[in-house]
């Protein structure tokens, strides 16, 4: 007989040798009968319950035995708080932090460059550090959800008693590979939440770049194939602007846009144009879906970034589908819709301002395309007249030799 179940508890086989974690139901995953209501309780448990030491019991256990637990759950939630006091200092300072990390890459790559490169140089070196924050972003997410697949945030006790009880059932029990795991894990969840923040400091600076680069650039005599050059260079930095704002988005939401706005087609600036229409339609639904509820959650509030959104849309789905504890349900529930609409009113503005900016380059591509085609029309005719005028000269001169 096989001991997986042991060890993975709920799950589904999907290989030989593979299988899928089951969400972590609290009031029915019960390793040891503490006889108090079990432990996720309290302040921030998911689960209303007894108090330490209020409980029946069940007279099988030694005393010390629900203690013990209390201990090492305790000494996790000290690690916890080192690393979130750890970030609270980094968080405090990130407006200023983020800028100053831009400004001195820009500094540093426009040493010697003339006003028309520099402005395009801080462009093009300000999405550089956005693309960089974004592959960090993902390095650091496989071990964010290393714990059985979930996002930490608003599951730490949930997910870290499970792998203490894990490592205490190995067949060589360690808590300190839990403990090990768990840090890892949260400590790789924070640096999601930091890089999100930093990445939308550095790209709320993008639409002014992007201003100074137009006007300096159409303050400058160019030709009509640099023109040509330099509005394709502006549609190309449109489409990165928008690649990267989906970036930013949560999955879930980048989903049910990419249904709303369907294949896109023709012009960038019809395909924003749909994405807009998408991300106003789900603000507005979204916000349509915020509804009142008794009690807040003190451990979550808003503004959250892109992992804390993720990480609160499977809280619901998992308070709502399966027997995970169903405290603060109602504002977990209220709360995703007010911030989903939040991203999405977001997303739909900064699409606006790319709109814009993708309707005038076409139109200038538009204007040389247009100059170009009158400009052969008129070449045409030329050599037209020319043709003409040489056979009325050839004609007049065979008539003369006659």
């Amino acid at each position: 007989m096989s001991d997986v179940g042991n060890y993975l508890g709920p799950h589904k086989q999907i290989a030989p040798g593979k299988y899928e974690l089951a969400p972590i139901p609290v009031r029915t995953f019960a390793p040891v009968r503490l006889g108090q209501g079990g432990y996720f309780s309290g302040s921030w448990g998911l689960s209303e319950g007894p108090h330490r030491g209020t409980g029946q019991g069940s007279g099988k256990l030694d005393p010390l035995t629900p203690f013990i637990w209390d201990d090492l759950m305790h000494e996790q939630q000290n690690a916890q708080a080192h690393i979130d006091l750890e970030y609270a200092g980094i968080f405090s300072n990130i407006l200023m932090t983020s800028n100053n990390e831009v400004e001195h890459a820009r500094q540093v790559a426009g040493v010697g460059l003339s006003p028309v490169q520099k402005v395009k140089a801080d462009q093009e070196i300000t999405l550089q550090v956005i693309h960089a924050k974004l592959l960090e972003y993902r390095a650091h997410s496989e071990t964010a959800y290393s714990l059985y697949g979930h996002n930490p945030f608003f599951l730490m006790k949930d997910l870290s008693f499970r792998k203490i009880r894990e490592s205490l059932a190995s067949p060589v029990p360690d808590v300190s590979v839990a403990y090990a795991a768990i840090d890892r894990a949260y400590r790789a969840a924070m640096e999601l939440r930091r890089l999100s923040w930093v990445m939308a400091i550095i790209a709320n600076q993008l639409p002014a770049l992007a201003a100074r680069r137009i006007q300096v650039e159409t303050a400058t005599q160019t030709t009509r194939d640099a023109q040509q050059i330099l509005s394709a260079e502006r549609l190309s930095v449109v489409n990165l602007e928008t690649n990267i704002r989906f970036q930013f988005l949560p999955g879930f939401l980048v989903e049910r846009m990419a249904a709303i706005a369907g294949t896109t087609g023709g012009s960038l600036s019809q395909t924003l144009t749909n994405y807009k229409f998408a991300a106003d339609s789900i603000s507005a639904a979204e916000q349509a879906a915020v509804r009142p509820y008794a009690v807040a959650n003190p451990a979550i509030n808003a503004p959250l970034s892109k992992p804390e959104l993720e990480a609160l849309k499977n809280l619901v789905d998992l308070q709502a589908s399966t027997d995970l504890g169903k405290r603060w349900q109602d504002y977990h529930a209220s709360l995703l819709h007010s911030e989903s609409a939040r991203h999405m009113a977001a997303a739909a503005d900064v699409f606006a301002g790319l709109i814009a900016r993708a309707q005038e380059a076409e139109r200038l591509q538009e204007q040389i395309r247009l100059a170009r085609e009158q400009e052969a029309r008129q070449l045409q005719e030329q050599a037209r007249l020319a043709a003409e005028a040489e056979a009325r000269r050839v004609a007049e001169e065979q008539a003369r030799i006659r």
